[in-house]
């Protein structure tokens, strides 16, 4: 087969729903482009309209991280931060981070801040979210967008 891209067969050839055949590289090519269009959409949430509670009520999210697990269809990214909630109550100013690995698995870290030490780290085998190194905030109890801050 041969990408139908670059019009080249460099080893493997990927089948893409919207795409057609594609070889390594241009799909990752067109993975990056696509995640960096998602994230200026993002960056577009500033403020919320709307406050949604979480089912377990131990946290809040605003219209950018609902429009976020919506679109990436990534709900459990919010129900991992609100499991972590009851072990952080003291911490009012939550960073979290999500950094993809090689291997398709994800490490998840909660820091007070930048440049101090995890509170919090969780290791993910496998994941499907697309955006590598993607951080968001918790504050006061909600989740939200580092553009709605």
């Amino acid at each position: 087969m041969i990408c139908q891209y670059c019009k080249f067969s460099n080893g493997e050839i990927f089948q893409s729903e919207f795409l057609g055949h594609l070889c390594k590289e241009c799909s990752c090519n067109f993975l990056d482009k696509r995640s960096k269009l998602f994230l200026q959409k993002l960056s577009h949430f500033n403020g919320s309209e709307n406050i949604y509670n979480h089912y377990l009520n131990k946290l809040k999210f605003t219209d950018g991280i609902k429009y976020l697990a919506e679109q990436l269809n990534c709900f459990w990214l919010i129900d991992l931060v609100a499991s972590y909630q009851h072990e952080l109550l003291n911490n009012s100013f939550q960073l979290w981070s999500i950094r993809l690995k090689s291997d398709k698995g994800a490490i998840i870290e909660c820091r007070e801040d930048t440049n101090l030490p995890p509170l919090v780290t969780q290791v993910l085998e496998y994941t499907d979210f697309p955006l590598n190194n993607f951080e968001f905030y918790v504050v006061g109890g909600t989740m939200l967008l580092k553009s709605e801050y």
